[in-house]
């Protein structure tokens, strides 16, 4: 008995649970910050940020790779699901967007920087609702 007493706890951690994967990435893209000193590199780092977040909702929501797929890719998967066509012309704007800043190494202006980032979460909202018919964000 005194022997089984002393049986390590840490092994047996608690993992961790994510409540709901649209509130943490609402609060991820909303405490994302503009770039203090915007230049070339700074908007790529933000809208590589913009577009992780994105993906890896895309991910968890409907069990694909988005996060190893071109926006292309993703946005012909998403039309073989069947997504509402304004929805995916959303998706691939905004990800146009996201492309020009990382690639061609666009500046946008910071009216802009902020209207990708509204679209962002208004994104993850629609594609959680598509997915479960209603959103809960309290």
């Amino acid at each position: 008995w005194k022997k089984k007493t002393g049986i390590n706890k840490t092994k047996f951690a608690k993992g961790e649970y994510n409540l709901s994967i649209v509130k943490d990435s609402i609060k991820q893209i909303k405490e994302l910050s503009l770039p203090n000193n915007i230049t070339s590199k700074s908007t790529e780092i933000y809208y590589l940020t913009l577009s992780k977040i994105c993906r890896s909702f895309i991910n968890e929501n409907f069990y694909i790779k988005a996060t190893e797929m071109t926006s292309s890719e993703l946005e012909e998967y998403l039309k073989l699901l069947g997504i509402d066509t304004d929805l995916i012309k959303t998706w691939s704007k905004v990800s146009k967007n996201t492309d020009l800043a990382k690639f061609a190494k666009q500046i946008p202006t910071i009216e802009q920087f902020n209207k990708d980032k509204n679209t962002y979460i208004d994104l993850i909202k629609s594609f959680h609702l598509i997915r479960y018919g209603s959103i809960n964000l309290s």
